[in-house]
């Protein structure tokens, strides 16, 4: 049975900052703060750079907001990230950097920082709860993005001990669904899938190329199921400390290339390409503290997948292609 904890941010006619919000998790957050009573703050990349560091601070005492969610970032597959290390730790880093102290100086109330898996270490007890982090080496396919964020992590709970400010960082298993990048490369898990079995489907292949191993294990969440879970924790969490977002749910990679191909109307096979990076062996998280805040997913994988293929089909989505090696 799911407990409630007690009400202990009331988001009521705050003025909330979605920091990327024309991202897949940005866009997903601005539907979901619709919903709430308050007010959603927002900035075209063309208006106001948050790489820039001045223009990221004067925005943010011009506007006050109560409320800042980075959702900003750069993120990818673990070739994008081994082929363009240095672009994915400077940009993470600058962003999180700029808008974390931005915060503390116009007096924002409270900070969500959202991380991403690749925080843990490269071998670490799987479910993986918060207290594993900083127990072992990175995994080297994702050493540079996953290093920044925790570098973002540690600077929220700088913040929080020296000025007592209100700045969290969740993590979510991976995320994906409508506006996520669909780029054969630079594209991570699920999106790559989607897209390779629908190419392939309409190309009567017989088999759908895989970067990776065959039994690879993974987490996902359907980014409005995210959303969903971020503004619970929001709402009930009560401590600063760092909280996971699973669905305690995992699959191998051969499992997920079947569950995808049945969806999209794929019969061929998979051809598992595996000198290409692809991260750790397995991965999933403990979800206990966003289950304590009274959080459950509303979608299941299969529900998820059909919605991110639909959205592919409509063109609801973005293609970053960042030349890489392979």
């Amino acid at each position: 049975m799911l407990l409630m904890a007690w009400l202990n941010y009331d988001i009521t006619g705050k003025r909330i900052f979605i920091a990327g919000h024309t991202g897949m998790v940005g866009a997903a957050l601005v539907r979901r703060f619709e919903q709430e009573d308050c007010t959603i703050l927002t900035c075209p990349r063309p208006e106001l750079d948050l790489l820039d560091q001045a223009a990221v601070h004067d925005w943010l005492q011009k506007e006050k907001p109560d409320l800042v969610i980075i959702a900003a970032g750069k993120s990818g597959s673990a070739l994008a990230n081994q082929n363009r290390s240095a672009d994915f730790m400077y940009e993470n880093l600058a962003i999180s950097m700029h808008l974390i102290h931005g915060a503390y100086l116009a007096g924002v109330e409270k900070l969500i920082n959202i991380a991403a898996p690749h925080i843990y270490p490269e071998m670490v007890h799987v479910p993986t709860s918060e207290h594993r982090l900083m127990s072992g080496p990175l995994d080297k396919a994702y050493e540079s993005s996953a290093t920044a964020r925790l570098a973002a992590l540690h600077l929220c709970d700088c913040y929080y001990r020296q000025y007592q400010k209100d700045f969290l960082t969740i993590v979510p298993a991976e995320i994906y669904g409508p506006g996520d990048n669909y780029d054969p490369l630079s594209g991570r898990v699920m999106p790559a899938f989607i897209r390779g079995a629908e190419e392939a489907k309409k190309a009567n292949l017989t088999h759908m190329p895989i970067l990776g191993h065959s039994t690879a294990v993974r987490e996902f969440i359907y980014v409005d199921d995210f959303a969903d879970a971020l503004v619970v924790i929001i709402k009930h969490h009560q401590s600063h400390h760092l909280v996971n977002v699973g669905v305690r749910e995992s699959i191998t990679m051969a499992d997920l290339f079947y569950k995808v191909t049945d969806i999209v109307g794929f019969d061929g096979q998979p051809k598992f390409l595996r000198k290409i990076p692809h991260g750790v062996a397995e991965r999933f998280l403990s979800s206990s503290g966003a289950e304590f805040c009274g959080w459950r997913p509303k979608y299941t994988l299969d529900e998820g997948i059909e919605k991110a293929w639909q959205a592919y089909l409509k063109g609801d989505y973005r293609e970053y292609d960042l030349n890489l090696k392979v």
